[in-house]
């Protein structure tokens, strides 16, 4: 990940100034079509770094504009392994999409891999990965840490997205 200046963004001032860029290893394309396995895109983030890079895993949405690619801001979801392989997200679908009014999608239960415990410790801190609510039922809390009990498959997190957000 590098800071790069780039004031202008397809051709038009940008207020961000500058951007981020990532290269990243696609392990599954679950949406669109894309030529290889590496890509490379630049984000902004109003807050510095966007926080999609403190996740080992994470479902990112890039597309194309003026000829580059670009991540869509703040979009993405962190996903882990189920038991039966298959990738999830915990908790509720629509956990950062509060002001979507059509909720199509639920969370279901879900075996995750055992030893997936989430560090709650600062989970309310702007400097945590992505504040957020860990509760009933999506999650059993034992201290500081929160195991996932609830989650949305990676095909039902696409539809969230194009019922809200992508909504076009």
């Amino acid at each position: 990940m590098d800071w790069e200046p780039d004031p202008y963004y397809c051709n038009v001032f940008s207020l961000d100034m500058g951007g981020f860029r990532f290269k990243y290893k696609i392990k599954e394309q679950i949406y669109g079509n894309y030529p290889t396995d590496t890509i490379e895109f630049k984000a902004y983030d109003h807050y510095g770094a966007p926080k999609f890079r403190l996740y080992d895993t994470v479902l990112l949405f890039v597309g194309e504009w003026c000829g580059k690619l670009y991540h869509e801001k703040y979009q993405f979801f962190d996903f882990y392994k189920t038991r039966d392989g298959r990738w999830a997200s915990p908790g509720d679908p629509y956990k950062f999409h509060g002001y979507q009014k059509e909720k199509l999608v639920k969370a279901q239960a879900i075996e995750f891999e055992p030893s997936l415990r989430i560090d709650i410790s600062n989970s309310h801190s702007y400097s945590y990965k992505r504040p957020q609510k860990y509760e009933e039922p999506y999650y059993r809390i034992l201290g500081d840490k929160a195991v996932p009990l609830m989650g949305t498959y990676i095909e039902d997190l696409i539809k969230v997205k194009m019922g809200g957000f992508f909504k076009r």
